[in-house]
């Protein structure tokens, strides 16, 4: 596993793939931080720009992550390290922990370039407090791990860029979910779901602290705890299907 991680990583961050998606983490807040200092709004403060980008984080995972686990299908990269010697297991494990290394190292380029720039522009308001802000940071860490904890299942059980594809593909499926959320009368249940959807968390984090509230029935305790589940679940299944799949 250590061989494994000391050989990727390395490669995964001198990827174009992912020097592009730094270059998208830096570029974004800049345009919406320029448009926002043109507005000349005294009531705009730096608090409202740290989850901005949550709702397109997910699709920024599924294409850097996504395309990296892919093109070792392509170039024949697992199948050496499957006749080396390397476990399966130890191979899946090594391409979910760089994933996961990868998206928090863009979500934590976005952060200090908006507390860098936007802080210094915009300054903090009156009513910021530090440990609500860390507390966000900690809530929205859970849907993105999960969904990269997903994105690896997909790409590690789909061969080739097909699995990339299909892991940008699931964010819009559950982004659809409102448009079915009609068929559920259950309102407890309706709330349960949404508290548990990836997308309505991201969505509900960004909302709670750039309007300063969240929904009445939003239940920031099973943000961890749905994530957890669903990334053992990912995870332990991807492994599974990983070990009798066949590489040619």
């Amino acid at each position: 596993m250590i061989d494994l991680l000391s050989a990727i990583l390395p490669r995964a961050f001198k990827t174009k793939r992912f020097i592009f998606s730094i270059l998208i983490m830096i570029s974004i807040p800049s345009l919406i931080m320029y448009v926002a200092a043109s507005m000349d709004d005294d009531k705009l403060h730096m608090d409202s720009f740290p989850f901005f980008m949550n709702t397109s984080l997910p699709m920024i995972i599924a294409i850097t992550g996504g395309l990296f686990i892919s093109k070792d299908y392509t170039d024949n990269t697992i199948r050496n390290k499957i006749i080396v010697g390397h476990s399966r297991t130890s191979i899946y494990m090594a391409n979910w922990i760089t994933s996961v290394i990868m998206t928090l190292a863009l979500f934590a380029v976005y952060q200090l370039f908006i507390f860098a720039v936007g802080g210094s522009i915009f300054g903090f308001s009156d009513v910021y407090e530090l440990d609500y802000f860390f507390k966000e940071l900690l809530l929205t860490l859970c849907p993105l791990i999960t969904f990269t904890s997903i994105t690896v299942f997909i790409c590690m059980t789909v061969k080739g860029t097909s699995g990339t594809v299909l892991s940008f593909m699931f964010y819009y499926v559950l982004m659809m979910f409102d448009a079915f959320s009609v068929f559920i009368t259950n309102e407890d249940l309706l709330h349960f779901i949404y508290n548990c959807l990836l997308t309505s968390q991201l969505e509900e984090l960004q909302s709670s602290v750039y309007e300063g509230m969240a929904m009445d029935y939003t239940n920031f305790t099973l943000y961890p705890i749905s994530s957890l589940i669903v990334i053992l679940i990912s995870t332990i299944g991807g492994i599974a299907i990983f070990r009798k799949t066949d590489i040619k």
